[in-house]
């Protein structure tokens, strides 16, 4: 049985994430996409799903993908569990399993992630599939040669994909999410096992899970109409942050558009980091001491998962900023909460060679 439904969705996926880059806001280095523009075309958080009853948003986050290398890694993983797991199966099953999976995998992030961090991405269900995978490999209708590239990929995958979760590593990769997709998928396919009779050539009740598959499918083609609606709000929301096309240009490029930054998004904090540092480079220290407390002090909205980072990050540069103004014991208090933080890694080197942290 050739896997087409694994190279369908492989195709879907592509093409969602073509249209995603036609109508994005804003677009970053390897076709990342702003955060305003993933929550405008259906991410999901806590704060968004829950807080304004935006349940839609579910059906659509699984769908979607932040930037090229989001796309390309979860593709990869589908196909190399998918060419095993799906002839094994059947349709209707991989992909109720994938449906489920992503559902678990936005439930789970929501709940192990802050409530205003925005989700999108298919590993959700990628992490189910792989799990379910794992599982089904161990069934006595699995051929023996297939079952151990299985249960080899699955390991290949799964351990970089919820290791680090229990580790406690903190980074861009939403962990929560794959722990989420791997209980679901897993607990699909154990099910399978219990029940999978040695009659049946493949699990039974394949027509009902090909129609459960494909109700979810509706439901998530339905959902696009919202977006349609609340599109016009994110556009008026993205126009107040810098673009990421900007905010990634080297620092001596953006301080000479500081004053320009700063006229056109004032409502961005980033906006007065970056005048700040162009006062620093001129050694014009109480102006630019000035803009990082109203920087510390701003609140910011339309990134409330970035607002504490930024205030941070402003805080830093100030402890950096007394020092130059021979103010070492102020900079050393406004030093200490950073130094001491092991989530504000990006400022350690440049309070390190103030010799405001300790090695």
């Amino acid at each position: 049985m050739f896997p087409l439904l694994t190279v369908g969705m492989i195709v879907g996926l592509a093409s969602i994430f073509a249209l995603e880059q036609k109508f994005a806001f804003d677009i970053g280095p390897g076709g990342a996409l702003s955060l305003e523009s993933l929550n405008a075309l259906g991410g999901a958080s806590f704060d968004r799903v829950v807080g304004h009853e935006e349940a839609w948003r579910l059906f659509l986050a699984p769908l979607l993908h932040a930037s090229s290398a989001h796309l390309i890694g979860n593709c990869v993983a589908m196909a190399m569990v998918g060419f095993l797991l799906e002839p094994l199966i059947g349709r209707g099953w991989f992909a109720l399993i994938f449906a489920a999976s992503a559902l678990g995998g936005v439930v789970g992030s929501m709940i192990g992630n802050d409530s205003a961090a925005t989700t999108v991405g298919a590993s959700g269900a990628i992490t189910g599939l792989v799990a379910a995978g794992m599982v089904m490999s161990f069934h006595h209708r699995a051929d023996a040669d297939d079952a151990r590239k299985m249960r080899k990929r699955a390991i290949f995958l799964l351990v970089p994909a919820l290791l680090p979760l229990f580790l406690g590593v903190r980074d861009h990769v939403d962990y929560h999410a794959h722990l989420g997709g791997a209980l679901v998928g897993g607990a699909i396919a154990l099910a399978h096992i219990v029940t999978w009779d040695g009659d049946s050539f493949r699990p039974r009740w394949a027509r009902v899970a090909a129609r459960s598959s494909m109700a979810g499918l509706a439901v998530s083609l339905i959902s696009c109409l919202f977006v349609f609606f609340h599109y016009p709000d994110e556009a008026a929301v993205a126009q107040t942050i810098i673009p990421e096309s900007l905010v990634t240009q080297p620092i001596a490029s953006l301080t000479n558009q500081s004053s320009d930054l700063m006229g056109r998004y004032p409502a961005d904090p980033r906006a007065l980091l970056i005048r700040a540092a162009f006062f620093v480079k001129i050694e014009q220290f109480s102006e630019a001491e000035a803009l990082l407390r109203r920087a510390m002090a701003m609140e910011w909205p339309a990134r409330p998962v970035m607002e504490t980072k930024v205030r941070k990050r402003a805080q830093a540069v100030l402890a950096v900023v007394l020092l130059e103004e021979r103010r070492g014991g102020e900079a050393l208090d406004m030093a200490e909460p950073i130094c001491a933080d092991r989530t504000q890694i990006e400022s350690w080197p440049m309070l390190m060679r103030a010799k405001l942290c300790k090695g």
